[in-house]
């Protein structure tokens, strides 16, 4: 990728923004992407096109991603880039989603779709044919990657505590043995000022009390 392309941001929930769409909350995880995608391409210069629409009944019903097709077709000017093309069909009509395809393949090697990874111009019938009828699939693979992704540091998370856990209960347990072989009886108020005099802090970076020193030995 080299010299110049337009990131194309698309608004369909929301105010219409007046001012700057970094904090639009439609708007943040397409600049995100395009960002990350940007960081690979130092030399890119990017050019930011926002529409707002609630509802699209033809390419007119975006007439800022219109005028700019328009205008490259005209100078075979750089690519527009939307983070997934399947985002304008979601909020067209079915009867009419057939109609936008046939306007938008127009110039279909201007638009990149960086959820498919390619041109409109490269789309394979099936894709074609998914973007008219299951716009909202992309949705949801994309929702239930994230939901993956959560998961997945909401298990490493509690894998990393209970390891912590087992850690500072093993050396609260040599405290207790220590002060065993020196004292008739161990209280829980002695195995947290010896830990705490060894410089031992729970999880939380706090010291031991005789609470938290039982929950963490049962």
């Amino acid at each position: 990728m080299s010299g110049k392309v337009i990131c194309y941001v698309l608004i369909t929930y929301g105010a219409n923004p007046s001012g700057s769409i970094r904090t639009h909350p439609a708007a943040k995880a397409q600049i995100g992407l395009f960002q990350k995608s940007l960081e690979r391409f130092p030399q890119v210069k990017a050019k930011f096109v926002v529409d707002y629409a609630r509802r699209i009944e033809g390419l007119g019903s975006l007439p800022k991603l219109q005028r700019m097709l328009v205008a490259l077709s005209d100078i075979d000017g750089p690519s527009i880039c939307i983070d997934d093309l399947s985002r304008v069909f979601r909020i067209t009509n079915l009867q009419q989603r057939q109609n936008l395809i046939e306007e938008l393949q127009e110039f279909g090697k201007y638009i990149f779709s960086i959820g498919h990874q390619k041109r409109l111009s490269e789309f394979s019938s099936d894709e074609i044919r998914n973007l008219i009828l299951f716009p909202e699939k992309s949705k949801r693979l994309a929702r239930q990657d994230r939901s993956r992704d959560t998961t997945s540091a909401r298990l490493s998370s509690a894998k990393s505590r209970a390891e912590t856990s087992k850690k500072n209960a093993h050396l609260l347990r040599q405290v207790e043995e220590e002060l065993k072989g020196t004292e008739s009886r161990v209280t829980l108020q002695m195995i947290a000022d010896g830990a705490n005099a060894r410089g031992m802090r729970t999880s939380r970076g706090k010291e031991w009390t005789p609470q938290n020193v039982g929950r963490m030995l049962k």
